[in-house]
């Protein structure tokens, strides 16, 4: 799990678990981290108690998020860049959960600012609080967007829901990351959010429903994202000691990080290169571009690959804003913003400056970055007549389209896009760069993705026509039979492989949590593994093929597909609102809707679901949401069978009677060893230690 570094980190909230500070006079003496505040007396469960000589408010604390149903893993501290663009000194604590869980405030405050997230950026909430006579901020981040609950300026409550757990910016997966500032959001004093909370009664770790281990190594494994310059200070001016090529193995000390370049050793030097090109794996292609964040980040830094310094190649040209995006006075995320360019507003190109382009708009000259800008075709103007000069020919064609494709600007995703090639169309090749090779198609030449190019197979040379002396015809000879074609090798079919994803996990375009999200994988989705590269693989599910990360699937378990047996004909009411489904399946189709109480004829089984006639529709519900269709006065008798030890299939209600209308007498755990004494329809009868009860028939092998 994974957050921006200082301004974008993620807080957790939930509502549940709430302590009381007493504040005034006997609280405003600070306590250190872990220690207890005067005037508190810690009673069982963590809740503070007003002690009798304290002061004259009370101040709820509560937790970021529901307790159990979160996972504790990244730490404040010093760590290694689990991303690019993730920090390597950790501001917060990070709390796994599942997408669009709420996120609520720990404390009473009001809200300072919002913003929404996106595949690049980081979405975020900072609320206000004073407590015990301190202002402190807590900033909650990850979420796709801030003000489904709040706005600036809105005043919350401890335990009130502020937002909703994402997915946004750099992270591998959905979570929440809590922060804590003494004073200033930003530059005031960084808290560890753990403590911070542990010293007013409420305790992070020990309401999660797990807890990682914490790895915290003494060195770190990274490589350059892009063509790096390796300075010897930590700024743009410093000396340059070496230019780091594209995946140019570096060594690095967690938390060794100022002014936004990381301190690592590469090609015999120590020194100083740029956070957002760092990479704790190997990667293909260019990088996404940065995204457009607060003053305060670090300067661009990151060379073009196949240059050396710094420099500008002219793309002049007019081009359209894809959205509404700063113009700033340098290349630069962190140089000042002049104006804002709106979406659909047109601005004259002249210069490109590693990845940035130079604007004029409305008398107003600055950068942009290029993937914010999309080239504007001009209109077909009639020459001049003029003599046309000499042209050196067309270079042979050498490869095809195997798609409608791009020619873009430059080697990458986010150049500007020249013309669409469509599928078929002959080009020929000039150079590569990584995954990228620069055609020709006509006169126009640009870069296009190396893997929709198929080679052209080269004509065989004509050969010279040779003459032949004139000689007498020779005797005909007999006919030769002509051997049958041998029958071509069947071609041998790939093992499909399926996986399995272990959490909510967001299908991506690329490689890497800086390309655009394709859709949200819950929990348990099964996929068709593709390709695997570094920590990424390729998968397909449904129409959508995308990247997840590697560490969140696993080979999807084999089970026996279930057989449908037909069954006696038996009358049964729903216990439960209930969707009728066209297979045994939650995948199939809704043919019909239930209401509890609903009469049904059961006909067949499959696995725990049940084939249903309710007039003239047929189709399967769950074993689990019927019950026999007799009522508990009219109910026969329970047919005694002989005792038989059996095993629970998961967690289950042992209840009084047979039917969920019965009240639990408690909760069997999964794989419980119990003995049947009786069964009345689905239900059986099952003792287990010292209690006496039913259980449902499908949750018991």
């Amino acid at each position: 799990m994974v957050s921006l570094q200082r301004a974008f980190s993620v807080p957790a909230a939930s509502a549940l678990t709430v302590a009381l500070l007493a504040s005034g006079q006997g609280a405003a003496s600070a306590a250190g981290p872990g220690s207890q505040p005067h005037g508190l007396t810690v009673v069982p469960g963590g809740i503070p108690a007003l002690s009798p000589a304290t002061a004259v408010s009370i101040e709820r604390v509560a937790l970021p998020l529901k307790p159990q149903t979160y996972r504790f893993s990244s730490r404040y501290g010093a760590r290694c860049i689990p991303v690019i663009g993730g920090s390597t000194y950790h501001l917060g604590q990070d709390l796994g959960a599942a997408n669009n869980d709420p996120i609520y405030a720990v404390a009473n405050g009001v809200v300072t600012r919002t913003s929404n997230g996106t595949a690049n950026s980081s979405g975020y909430i900072v609320v206000k609080h004073v407590l015990g006579g301190k202002t402190f901020h807590t900033v909650y981040v990850h979420m796709w967007k801030a003000t489904t609950h709040v706005a600036a300026g809105s005043v919350v409550k401890a335990g009130q829901q502020i937002g909703l757990v994402g997915n946004s910016g750099p992270s591998t997966g959905p979570h929440l990351h809590f922060e804590v500032w003494e004073g200033a959001w930003y530059t005031g004093k960084s808290l560890d959010a753990t403590a911070w909370l542990k010293a007013r009664g409420v305790d992070l770790a020990g309401n999660a429903s797990r807890i990682y281990p914490d790895l915290r190594p003494t060195s770190c494994s990274y490589y350059a994202a892009s063509t790096l310059n390796l300075r010897s200070a930590p700024t743009a001016s410093s000396q340059v000691l070496s230019t780091l090529a594209v995946n140019t193995a570096m060594r690095g000390i967690p938390g060794e990080i100022s002014n936004g370049y990381v301190r690592v050793t590469a090609n015999g030097f120590t020194g100083w290169v740029l956070h957002s090109g760092v990479s704790p794996y190997k990667v293909a292609g260019k990088p996404s571009p940065p995204p457009q964040q607060e003053a305060g980040s670090p300067d661009e830094d990151v060379v073009p690959s196949g240059q050396v310094g710094s420099g500008t190649t002219t793309v002049a040209g007019t081009y359209s804003a894809n959205s509404g995006v700063n113009i700033r006075s340098q290349a630069s995320t962190g140089s000042a913003v002049l104006k804002v360019l709106p979406k659909g507003a047109k601005a004259t190109v002249s210069a490109d400056l590693n990845g940035w382009y130079k604007v004029s708009y409305a008398g107003t000259v600055g950068w942009v970055y290029s993937s914010y800008l999309t080239r504007v075709a001009s209109a077909p103007t009639t020459p001049a007549p003029t003599t046309p000069a000499p042209t050196s020919p067309a270079k042979a064609a050498t490869h095809r389209t195997t798609v409608n494709l791009n020619l873009r600007s430059g080697a990458g995703g986010t150049h500007a896009v020249i013309r669409v090639l469509p599928k078929g169309t002959a080009v020929a090749a000039l150079s590569a760069q990584g995954t990228w090779s620069k055609v020709a198609s006509g006169t126009t030449a640009g870069w296009v993705a190396s893997e929709f190019l198929q080679k052209i197979a080269a004509p065989a040379p004509a050969k010279p026509p040779v003459t032949k002396p004139v000689t007498q015809p020779a005797a005909p000879k007999p006919p030769v039979a002509t051997p049958a074609p041998k029958p071509a090798p069947k071609p041998v079919a790939k093992p499909v492989v399926t996986l399995q994803t272990s959490v909510a996990l967001n299908l991506r375009a690329g490689m890497g949590t800086t390309f655009k999200v394709l859709k949200v994988l819950p929990k348990n989705t099964k996929v068709t593994q593709v390709a695997v590269k570094g920590t990424w693989t390729q998968v397909k599910h449904g129409t959508s093929t995308g990247w997840v990360s590697t560490r969140y699937v696993a080979k999807a378990p084999t089970t026996a597909k279930p057989v449908t047996k037909a069954l006696k004909a038996a009358k049964f009411r729903t216990t439960t609102k209930v969707n009728v489904r066209k297979g045994p399946d939650h995948a199939q189709s809704i043919v019909k809707i239930l209401q509890k109480g609903a009469a049904v004829t059961v006909n067949a089984s499959n696995g725990s679901w049940r084939r249903v006639v309710v007039g003239s529709t047929v189709g399967w519900v769950p074993a689990t949401q019927l019950t026999a269709a007799t009522t508990a006065s009219a109910a026969k008798p329970a047919a005694a069978t002989a005792s038989k030890t059996r095993t629970t299939t998961a967690r289950v209600n042992l209840r009084t009677g047979a039917s969920t209308a019965y009240r639990a007498v408690v909760v069997l755990p999964a794989n419980a060893k119990v003995t049947s004494k009786a069964t009345k329809g689905l239900w059986v009868q099952v003792t287990y230690g010292s209690k006496t009860g039913w259980v449902h028939g499908a949750y018991l092998k």
